[in-house]
């Protein structure tokens, strides 16, 4: 057994933790059929719900209010559109909504190693705001604080002859914020020094707003002079449009909402045959460009054992095909096969439209999934010309595989994917022209999958979403069956949770493998008050929203223990407990090694106050100010900022700080390199400072 205050040695060496606060209870909701105030729900602490309240506030960009915002929620794909509207803020800014449990733990529709939903405020007149971090059981819930949107982008189009190219219409598939510091020090980190090798790159933006929350914002269509205005972005951004037209190659071109010179970031690219940096021109807000032109791609896809027309297949742009899209910049998703694709109708027959005139393009056919056809690739010439270039597909048969995963200890179905990979032994790699390389598959609601592979020996990996079971190689450590075989492909049994060799036959048209996965060993803390009794209904936190979703975490809240799961790949979950009823707070490191049992003694939390004032000593009213862990110290994800406004005396307070651990204070919506205000602050149990008047 190990106490919290082993533990709290451990953080304060490395790490230092914020936690979110409650400063007053919830405020009534608004029936917006009825106008009038209506109370929360109440709810039995002991039960598990299926749905879960999603609650919190909209302000804008200096911490007011924003009364009919507009609440979404991330949809399914990125090609659709959003949910609709969720929510909409009452004249607190105030928003409640109802999502059910078992979407915390669903996979987002362009980030496979993400889980649960991301939602976003948009309200006219600002930019929109968006978080993954739902505070669930916070009574304050989460606050979004919206932009100002008065950079809004212009531009004009032309083809490659300089001529106004009208009618294209321009719609944010994605949008990134800077670091701290703003895009001006994000720009300058990445290219000051010349060595790619060294750039952050883009890999160091927060997490984005991806295609089917940022298609919310209206899109722009080019006049006959090749204009467009784009508003409802926000400034101080990085947006990601797709440019699409008749005539012209569909294309992406990324813009920043601020106005100045043009950037160039080195991005990291494997593509055209060679691991290496290629520049990404980032526009100004303002900015006059070229579209390459485009020349359609029409023909029939059919079965080449039969010869009969395939409705259904999937054609599209293939990005995985080298040098067919050297200049290609990865966005969180494939979007040119997102995009620039067609599905076949039922004579077999498709039209492609958005693929650019050039010597090498690349084109992927994908059957329907239950058909045992191989998915196939072609390269090929699409050099301008006044008629669409006829190509053909003929799919070729395959050996279809069923099957299903589960949980080895509940037998209930798991959310996963499935990839195949041929091994090097396998004769028939190379008889089967034009194969595509075979993409993972999903699971569906029951566990189900069915995926296509070589006649010959194989690998059939399954990696499940989330961080609930064991890796491959830590279950099977003790198994001397067979080593992993040499594959065609990355796969490895520490990067997957369930391995299979098949040796399928070519004389089958299907197999079946199912797969049982092991859940890993949940660590049980104790949840002790400060004279060291249990206590029940603490809230534990700094934690996936995977957990959120499992029933444990809901029938935890009543009992005066807590199962920490996801201990899989020998790392160190941070996990805090607040009991707010009693202002007690504490935190816990637990790692792969520990399983249990943990205990872990809450302190009264502690809290600052104090005044904001400039330079000349005027207090500094309704200024949006975070009390954040210290950077110089490494912390966990899951761990965020508290936020708070200064009221109209630049008073500011902030509560539910976890005693020994150092937090800074800063403006939230600052975007300079040191936001910070006055030095670090560590805090003893219980205790309230007064910081006095605070400046830069």
């Amino acid at each position: 057994m190990r106490s919290f205050a082993a533990a709290s040695v451990f953080f304060l060496l490395a790490t230092a933790l914020s936690l979110a606060v409650a400063s007053r209870p919830p405020a009534p909701l608004v029936d917006p059929s009825r106008g009038a105030a209506v109370p929360l729900p109440a709810r039995d602490p002991t039960a598990v719900p299926e749905t879960v309240a999603v609650v919190g506030r909209v302000v804008g960009p200096h911490g007011k209010p924003v009364k009919r915002a507009m609440l979404y929620m991330e949809g399914p794909s990125p090609k659709g559109g959003p949910t609709p509207s969720l929510s909409t803020t009452d004249a607190d800014g105030r928003f409640h909504f109802e999502i059910p449990r078992i979407v915390l733990s669903e996979p987002r529709s362009t980030d496979r190693a993400e889980s649960g939903p991301v939602v976003a405020a948009f309200a006219e007149g600002y930019g929109p705001a968006w978080t993954d971090d739902l505070k669930i059981g916070d009574p304050q819930g989460v606050t979004l604080q919206l932009t100002a949107d008065d950079v809004p982008v212009t531009g004009r189009f032309v083809d490659l002859e300089g001529l106004p190219a009208a009618a294209v219409t321009i719609r944010a598939i994605q949008i990134d914020e800077a670091p701290e510091g703003g895009l001006p020090a994000w720009i300058a980190a990445n290219g000051a020094a010349g060595d790619a090798s060294r750039a952050f790159g883009f890999d160091s933006l927060t997490k984005p707003l991806q295609a089917n929350l940022s298609r919310k914002i209206p899109m722009a269509t080019t006049a006959p002079d090749g204009r467009f205005r784009l508003a409802g972005l926000g400034r101080e951004r990085i947006v990601s449009l797709l440019v699409e037209g008749r005539g012209v190659e569909t294309q992406v071109v990324h813009v920043m909402t601020r106005m100045g010179p043009a950037a160039s970031i080195p991005n990291w690219n494997w593509r055209a045959g060679r691991i290496g940096p290629r520049a990404v021109v980032l526009h100004p807000a303002e900015f006059e460009t070229a579209l390459a032109s485009s020349r359609p791609v029409e023909g029939v896809v059919t079965e080449r054992a039969s010869g009969r027309p395939l409705p259904g297949a999937v054609v599209r742009a293939d990005v995985n095909s080298l040098d067919a899209y050297p200049t290609d910049f990865h966005l969180r998703f494939d979007w040119r096969g997102t995009y620039v694709r067609s599905t076949t109708d039922a004579q077999g027959r498709y039209r492609l439209t958005g693929l650019p005139s050039r010597k090498t393009v690349a084109v992927r056919v994908d059957p329907v999934d239950d058909r045992p056809l191989h998915p196939i690739t072609r390269r090929f010439s699409n050099t301008p010309d006044a008629e669409p270039t006829r190509l053909d597909f003929a799919l070729p048969p395959a050996v279809l595989v069923r099957g299903r995963v589960v949980d080895r200890s509940t037998g209930g179905p798991v959310a996963a994917r499935i990839e195949y990979l041929p091994t090097f032994e396998n004769p028939n790699i190379r008889t089967v022209p034009d194969r595509a390389e075979a993409e993972a598959r999903s699971t569906d609601a029951d566990g189900r999958f069915a995926v296509t592979v070589l006649a010959g020996p194989g690998v059939l990996t399954v990696t499940a979403l989330g961080d609930r079971f064991l890796v491959a190689d830590l279950v099977e450590r003790s198994d001397a069956r067979t080593a992993f075989p040499m594959v065609y492909g990355s796969a490895s049994p520490s990067r997957c949770h369930g391995i299979a060799v098949i040796h399928a036959s070519a004389d089958v048209v299907e197999i079946v493998r199912d797969f049982e996965l092991t859940p890993s060993p949940d660590a049980i803390v104790k949840v002790l008050d400060p004279e060291g009794r249990p206590l029940a209904g603490a809230r534990a936190g700094g934690i996936p929203p995977a957990d959120v979703a499992r029933e444990g975490w809901w029938q935890s809240r009543a009992q005066a223990v807590f199962s920490v799961t996801g201990l899989n790949m020998n790392r160190i979950r941070v996990v805090w407990f607040r009991y707010e009823a009693r202002r007690l707070i504490g935190t816990l490191a637990v790692r792969d090694s520990e399983p249990g049992p943990l205990v872990v003694r809450l302190q009264p939390w502690s809290a600052v106050s104090g005044r904001l004032v400039d330079a000349e000593g005027r207090s500094r009213p309704r200024v949006a100010m975070t009390c954040r862990r210290s950077s110089e110290y490494p912390v966990s994800w899951a761990l965020g900022p508290i936020g708070a406004t200064t009221d109209g005396s630049g008073r500011l307070s902030f509560e539910g700080l976890a005693p020994g651990h150092e937090y800074v204070l800063q403006e939230a919506a600052a975007k300079l390199p040191n936001p910070r205000l006055g030095g670090p602050l560590t805090l003893k149990p219980g205790e309230v400072r007064s910081l006095g008047d605070v400046s830069k």
